[in-house]
């Protein structure tokens, strides 16, 4: 059984109190010292492609050239 496509937060008429909450916390972690390109690649995967995987969080959090 195939799952279904997720929805990118950008594109939900009214994000979830989790949306909302992710989006904060991205927002935070942006804004300090040396967190800005962790804060995109977190962004990316956990807004806007809506990935929770062990593996996609470790490559957002630790691994700046995707590999």
């Amino acid at each position: 059984m195939a799952s279904k496509p997720k929805t990118p937060v950008a594109e939900i008429a009214t994000p979830s109190v989790v949306d909302g909450i992710l989006q904060t916390f991205v927002d935070a972690l942006a804004a300090e010292e040396g967190m800005a390109e962790v804060a995109a690649r977190l962004r990316a995967t956990v807004v806007e492609e809506r990935s929770y995987t062990e593996a996609s969080l470790r490559t957002a959090l630790f691994d700046a050239d995707g590999s």
